[in-house]
């Protein structure tokens, strides 16, 4: 049992947590009156501040604050570390901060201008472990998709073992502050809380929880664009940061935004943000802060927040604007038990929506006269004249009779349409509580200390079955979203295996047509990254022919069109693959949408294109894609990687090599930073540089390179893999390059055995591969044996890709040098009257 004291240490550091984040003569306000003339409790704040302006915070005083250490991670998040540098990060000047953090403004160190705000968190990682865990939290904040979340740059671990995040730089105001400052009307405050209502749900999407969603978090900069910020505390619902500070941030919250199970350190969920979402759209409607008449302190807080339902925020404000729809939509948002709020964030932003459109909200049972209501506020004019031919209509009863049967029909759909959402809030929560349940058993606080990732997730699929069978929605659901998780930590083997289970599931419940569609068609990309060409090439084509029935010229109709029409060009399909990419295109732009699928559209056609000659139209392309990504994702996110890749490979096309390795280098720089240098995507990077240098010639540089890729990559995801491959072809290039023949014609000739098993003698793969093998041979002065591979080979590749194909372009390089060495001049000269001249 606490002391007093240890309470009155509490209060006093949870105060100090909070007034970090306010300035000035607003910090010595909210001190004021949150100690409220206890003169014992001001004390106890005013030394945490003393403490923190000298760097000499006291942590024996704070050991009984909630799960503080005394250790170097206690005091060096209060230490000024201005001057200092992480990463690549040199820290400016503090700009924030709190208790389980401090926050610098950070400009690069390596050449590139960039500003960002480095966040260093109060809390020592050590072990295997807890790196582990590091590391995929780092790769799931990586691949947050959203225009309105600060884009995380880079992260890692400093010498004290404290973990660091960088984020994107937002130069904006608190969004409480911005809408007073302007005095935004009612309908803008609200768009603004729908955007962001769509960041959290993104963030949720990826299996993180933000936990501190306040003003002071989401910035709104000068042209009117909240950003959700400070990702560095969030919780995965899939692994936690570290047991400790999962535990730690338990204990801390801010007061007037913070969920009764946050503060009563119960477990924490996608439903403890939906409650503070409500908590700030409160702010920002009625001008106050849920419970702050009444609540002075954070002690106060917590007592009233667990067991106090919120006053209705037209009482609150005295606006009686406000009663009604707005009224229900945050009295359930802030519903205490976390059960009985909305199920997502993305269902709260559609209820404002619905608000700003006049239309029925799901807050109330939907009755026929609230319909009508509705209606009448939509078409004000037409109801209008509607009651004056009403009032002089002949027939009232037939009239009459006719209405009854509309209103019964309404009701009956309005039952239905009830039944059907409460189901899902139903279907949500135990989503919830499963995950949670699952990082449970990851906390080795609570379950087994030598559990892993993959053995947690495992265990996870295992229950599936036990505890949802009898509920086909919510079984698929939970089973992709934990493949997708595989699948984001490279684990795509596992992710194929656990899809399926969940397709299965989909099969089994007819309303999830559109669900099974797309489940497939993730099935399929993470299929291809095994290796299994054909298998993801047929549940391609199964999941387009079904989105083409039941969401024609829809995003994923166009998104699955990309993904079977990439595919088939990695089969050498193109004559099929070109005009799915350009209905995909035509649709997309139809659209007006320019998002990620678009980007990655336009990259892989500009691919296929300059693949086959037409460098010309493929760059121009390449550059769309990448400026689309930058503006939807911001110019350091590892998914822009991919897009700047394809732009590296035109460049090497058209000649302009230097160009592509710099491209490249940075690639796999970032990848290794965000990613983990393991990762198979940082693989694949090391092993597209190692070939860069190897086009330029450069082949001892490339051979440590293509040493290291290829064996990880055979390791891991094995020696069949088509990026173990194309790993493979590389190192032997460099072997071969370097003087190492036999080594190289070994490489070489087991990727010619290993692709003629998997793909088949006639594939364009296998030919290439004897291309590249007869290349070694010439190099190594072996003719003759170069020639009985490369003729054929180059026969094949012209008929199965086309003369104008890159790889046969290079083979027909590769056979003048043949005759020429030959001494065969005349042949020599006919061969490379074949090689055309790439076009920029």
């Amino acid at each position: 049992m606490h002391s007093m004291s240890d309470e009155l240490g509490r209060r006093a550091y949870r105060i100090f947590d909070e007034a970090l984040t306010h300035d000035g003569a607003e910090r010595d306000a909210f001190v004021a009156r949150s100690c409220a003339g206890d003169g014992a409790l001001l004390a106890r704040v005013l030394a945490l501040f003393a403490a923190d302006r000298t760097g000499g915070l006291d942590t024996a005083r704070l050991r009984g604050l909630g799960g503080a250490r005394t250790n170097a991670a206690d005091t060096s998040a209060h230490v000024d570390l201005a001057g200092r540098t992480v990463g690549h990060f040199r820290l400016l000047e503090r700009i924030g901060g709190g208790g389980m953090g401090v926050v610098y403004r950070g400009e690069r160190t390596d050449g590139i201008a960039q500003r960002v705000a480095v966040k260093i968190v109060r809390q020592e990682l050590r072990g295997v472990v807890g790196r582990a865990r590091f590391d995929l939290e780092r790769a799931s904040l990586a691949r947050l998709e959203h225009p309105a979340i600060a884009r995380l740059i880079d992260a890692g671990v400093t010498d004290d073992h404290l973990p660091w995040y960088a984020m994107e730089f937002v130069d904006g105001r608190p969004i409480d502050r911005f809408c007073d400052e302007r005095a935004l009307p009612l309908e803008a405050r609200l768009e603004l809380m729908i955007e962001v209502c769509h960041a959290v749900d993104a963030a949720h999407r990826a299996l993180i929880v933000h936990r501190d969603i306040k003003p002071g978090n989401v910035l709104v900069t000068g042209d009117g664009r909240p950003k959700l910020i400070d990702f560095g505390i969030a919780k995965h619902m899939g692994e936690s940061l570290d047991a400790e500070l999962t535990r730690d941030t338990g204990t801390l919250f801010t007061s007037h935004f913070a969920a009764p199970e946050q503060v009563a350190g119960r477990e924490i969920g996608t439903a403890t943000d939906v409650f503070a979402l409500g908590a700030l759209a409160y702010r920002l409607i009625t001008g106050k802060r849920i419970h702050d008449d009444t609540v002075r302190t954070d002690y106060e807080y917590l007592t009233t927040v667990t067991h106090r339902d919120v006053e209705l925020a037209s009482r609150v404000s005295g606006n009686r604007a406000l009663r009604g729809d707005l009224d229900r939509i945050l009295r359930k948002a802030l519903e205490r038990d976390p059960a009985q709020r909305y199920a997502t964030a993305a269902e709260l932003g559609a209820e404002f929506r619905r608000y700003l459109g006049h239309l029925p909200i799901h807050a109330q049972a939907p009755s026929i006269l609230y319909r009508a209501r509705k209606f009448a506020r939509r078409h004000a004019t037409a109801v209008a004249l509607g009651t004056l031919l009403v009032a002089g209509a002949i027939g009232g009863v037939a009239n009459y009779v006719s209405q009854s049967r509309e209103v019964a029909t309404q009701r009956d759909a309005a039952r239905r349409e009830a039944a059907r959402a409460q189901q899902e809030a139903d279907r949500a929560g135990r989503i919830n509580e499963f995950l949670s349940s699952m990082l449970e058993a990851a906390d080795p606080r609570l379950g087994d200390r030598d559990l892993t990732v993959a053995a947690a997730l495992g265990r996870a699929v295992d229950q599936v079955d036990a505890t949802m069978s009898r509920d086909p929605a919510l079984a698929g659901t939970v089973l992709m979203t934990i493949a997708s998780t595989q699948a984001s930590s490279g684990r795509f083997a596992d992710a194929v295996r656990v899809a399926a289970r969940g397709i299965a599931y989909y099969e089994r419940d007819p309303s999830r047509a559109v669900e099974l569609a797309s489940a497939r068609a993730d099935r399929a990309e993470w299929l291809e990254r095994t290796g299994d060409l054909p298998g993801a090439e047929a549940a391609l084509r199964d999941a387009v022919a079904t989105l083409r029935r039941i969401a024609p010229s829809t995003s994923a109709l166009a998104e699955a069109q990309r993904q079977l029409a990439s595919v088939l060009t990695n089969a050498g399909n193109r004559d099929e693959a070109e005009p799915l990419f350009r209905e995909a295109l035509t649709s997309l732009r139809a659209s007006g949408v320019r998002n990620m699928t678009l980007a990655r559209t336009l990259n892989d056609f500009a691919v296929l294109l300059g693949s086959t000659g037409r460098a010309s139209e493929a760059l121009p392309l390449h550059r769309d894609a990448l400026a689309i990504a930058i503006e939807a994702l911001g110019p350091d996110s590892p998914f822009i990687d991919d897009v700047r890749n394809g732009l590296a490979g035109a460049l090497g096309f058209t000649g302009r090599l230097e160009e592509a390795l710099a491209v490249f280098r940075e690639s796999a720089a970032r990848r290794a930073r965000v990613l983990g240098p393991t990762h198979q995507d940082t693989l694949w990077s090391m092993t597209a540089v190692a070939g860069a240098l190897d086009d330029l010639g450069r082949f001892e540089e490339a051979l440590p390179l293509a040493t290291d890729a290829e064996r990880a990559l055979r390791a891991d995801p094995g020696e069949k893999h088509p990026v173990s491959l194309f790993a493979a072809v590389n190192l032997g290039r460099a072997q071969c390059g370097s003087g190492r023949y036999d080594a190289g014609i070994a490489t070489l000739g087991k990727v010619v055995a290993l692709r003629a098993a998997i793909y088949g003698e006639a594939h364009w793969l296998v030919a290439n591969s004897r291309v590249v093998l007869a290349r070694c041979l010439l190099r190594a002065n072996r003719l003759d044996a170069a020639e009985r591979l490369l003729l054929p080979a180059v026969a094949r590749l012209e008929a199965v890709q086309g003369p104008t194909f890159q790889r046969t372009q290079e083979a027909y390089a590769d056979v003048a040098t043949l005759h020429e060495r030959r001494g065969n001049a005349r042949r020599a000269a006919e061969w490379r009257a074949k090689i055309v001249a790439p076009s920029n």
